[in-house]
């Protein structure tokens, strides 16, 4: 299906539709659900007005795209810690995932769309494998999400941590060692706990779960490897990848 505004909009009023009756399990991160109401107010009032900030000119499509996809996404981070089914915060996950591809926002766009598990479509898809991302570390996870349909190794060399880390999980990922890349994703998810708060749902800070190794860890299940992970902070740290 061709990449358009119009439609990833549609989709997002399609999974708000409801959203107010969606049962919750157990938390996933403690003290999320007594956010409800207040998340899908200010979700619900951004739908609505979106369709007048597309029919004005104050902003490009791109700058649309972008507000839309963060709409999405905070959605999805809500829903996921607030112990939906996967189907729920999944489907937000991907429609932010749809406009931050429109937003240009390729590395993000693609984190988000293997998180939400769904398959790329033909377009999308190809966009994002070539994309040409800046960062070693950006690099290292487009080739770990598309190394099955020609993505390509990095181009550039990694600076310090946390690149080391990723450069540790490639070595690992050539060398076949279930241990091993287990142990690599470790030591990365171990940095994001390090530099990021984790545990408590706080309003306004989104997504809860770190794009970017969770998308490694995501697509990597998906692939069929198996991982295996001791510390139990860090299986949480990555839950939103073993959904």
């Amino acid at each position: 299906m061709e990449l358009s505004l119009s439609a990833t909009y549609a989709r997002a009023l399609k999974l708000n539709e409801g959203s107010a009756q969606v049962p919750f399990g157990k938390e996933r991160i403690r003290g999320a659900q007594k956010f409800k109401e207040a998340t899908l107010r200010e979700t619900a009032a951004f739908l609505r007005d979106f369709a007048s900030l597309t029919s004005g000119k104050n902003f490009s499509e791109r700058e649309l795209a972008r507000m839309l996809g963060n709409s999405c996404v905070e959605t999805a981070s809500f829903f996921f810690s607030a112990g939906s089914s996967n189907e729920i915060w999944k489907g937000w996950c991907y429609a932010a995932s749809e406009a931050f591809c429109m937003s240009q926002d390729f590395s993000y766009s693609m984190q988000l769309a293997a998180i939400s598990g769904a398959a790329l479509g033909k377009e999308m898809g190809t966009i994002l494998r070539d994309a040409e991302l800046k960062s070693y570390r950006e690099q290292v996870v487009q080739f770990v999400i598309f190394r099955q349909s020609g993505g390509r190794l990095p181009f550039n060399l990694p600076q310090g941590s946390p690149d080391e880390n990723y450069q540790s999980l490639l070595h690992a990922l050539r060398s076949d060692n279930a241990k091993t890349l287990s142990s690599a994703i470790e030591s990365i998810a171990q940095y994001w706990l390090n530099e990021t708060s984790y545990g408590i749902f706080e309003p306004g800070i989104y997504p809860v779960f770190e794009p970017e190794i969770n998308a490694v860890v995501a697509a990597l299940l998906a692939q069929g490897l198996i991982l295996e992970f001791t510390n139990p902070r860090i299986r949480k740290f990555l839950e939103a990848a073993r959904q």
